[in-house]
């Protein structure tokens, strides 16, 4: 998932926007540059009946060709422990992944883009009702 040996980036990708197709291919993309619906705040849902598979395929596929790094919490009483990946191109581009958001126990992305197809967001993946 990672830089390979060395830590440094993947390959030539220069950034999140190229992976765009392969991306759009598995969630699809609205016209304004957004994936999911609409949710509170200024946040995106993506509806799933695996929430946990899609949040960490979504990041996988994004995160092609960035160099990826674990985060950890630093302050206060999980300080150290994992809070996610992140993974950063040479365009500046970052997307990060955590397992579990603070306002709920599914994965959430924060795409933090320059111009392209895709627009910076925030994605929380949510359990399909039945």
């Amino acid at each position: 998932m990672g830089g390979g040996s060395g830590g440094g980036y993947s390959s030539s990708t220069a950034g999140v926007n190229d992976n765009a197709s392969e991306l759009t291919g598995a969630f699809p993309l609205t016209k304004s540059g957004s994936f999911g619906e609409a949710g509170r705040g200024k946040v995106r849902v993506i509806v799933s009946d695996n929430p946990s598979l899609d949040g960490k395929k979504f990041f996988d596929i994004a995160a092609k060709g960035g160099k990826v790094t674990q985060i950890v919490f630093e302050k206060g009483p999980k300080s150290g422990q994992f809070k996610g990946w992140k993974a950063s191109f040479p365009n500046g581009d970052v997307v990060t992944y955590r397992p579990k958001t603070k306002s709920s126990k599914n994965p959430g992305i924060q795409l933090t883009l320059g111009p392209g197809r895709i627009k910076s967001q925030k994605i929380h993946f949510e359990k399909k009702e039945k």
